[in-house]
C-alpha cells in the first residue's frame, strides 16, 4: 500500500482546522488530484479520467440528520476553473468497538513489514506500506502520536490523530490484511 499524497485541512496549530465548506474540501481534493495530474482530461475524448477513485471515510459521514448526510454533500459536483467537476463518492468504513486498537495495530505492523531486513537494505514483506514525501502532516503526526493513558494498545484520542484515523480506515479496507505475530526490531 502506497500513501502518496495529502490533503489536511489545518491553520497550521496542531489539531485546528480550516472549518471550510465540504464544497470547499471537495474542491480542494479535486484540484489537488488535477494539479498532479491524477485527475486530467484525455486528449482524444476530452473526457476527464481519474486514476483515484477510492477515498475512505468513517461510516458516520453516511448517517443522514434532517434530510442531510456528509457522505451525499461530498458527491455534489463542484466548479474550476467554470468547469464541472464530480463529487468525491467516499467508500464508509465501519468503526465497531475495538476497530482503533485493530487499525493501530495495522499501521503498526504495516510499517514493521516495511523496515529493510537486517541482512537486505530491499524493502519488500507482505503487507508492505509506503508513505511518499508529499505526506508532511503525515511524517509530522504519526511518529509523535501518543498512545492512551486507559489502554497502550490504543491512541491518544484527544491528540492530532485525523491522518492516522485516514490510513487506519484505508487499512480496514484492505480485504487481506497482513498481520504478523511475529516481531522483528525496527530501528
Amino acid at each position: 500500500m502506497f500513501l502518496v499524497g495529502e490533503v489536511y485541512g489545518s491553520t497550521g496549530r496542531p489539531n485546528e482546522g480550516t472549518k471550510e465548506s465540504i464544497a470547499e474540501i471537495t474542491t480542494k481534493i479535486q484540484s489537488y488530484k488535477i494539479a498532479r495530474a491524477w485527475r486530467y482530461r484525455d486528449l482524444l475524448s476530452q473526457k476527464w479520467i481519474d486514476l483515484f477513485k477510492r477515498g475512505f471515510a468513517d461510516n458516520s459521514i453516511g448517517d443522514e440528520l434532517n434530510e442531510f448526510s456528509v457522505a451525499v454533500e461530498f458527491e455534489r459536483p463542484v466548479r474550476i476553473n467554470g468547469e464541472a467537476h464530480p463529487g468525491i463518492k467516499w467508500e464508509l468504513v465501519s468503526k465497531p468497538p475495538g476497530s482503533r486498537v485493530t487499525g493501530f495495530a495495522l499501521m503498526r505492523e504495516r510499517l514493521i513489514a516495511t523496515a529493510p531486513r537486517p541482512d537486505s537494505r530491499i524493502r519488500e514483506a507482505p503487507g508492505l506500506f509506503v508513505v511518499k514525501d508529499d505526506c508532511p502532516n503525515f511524517v509530522r503526526t504519526i511518529p509523535v502520536l501518543p498512545r492512551s493513558s486507559k489502554n497502550p494498545d490504543d491512541v491518544n484520542s484527544e491528540s492530532e490523530d485525523h491522518i492516522f484515523d485516514a490510513v487506519k480506515y484505508m487499512l480496514q479496507s484492505d480485504r487481506s490484511p497482513h498481520m504478523t505475530t511475529s516481531r522483528r526490531q525496527v530501528w
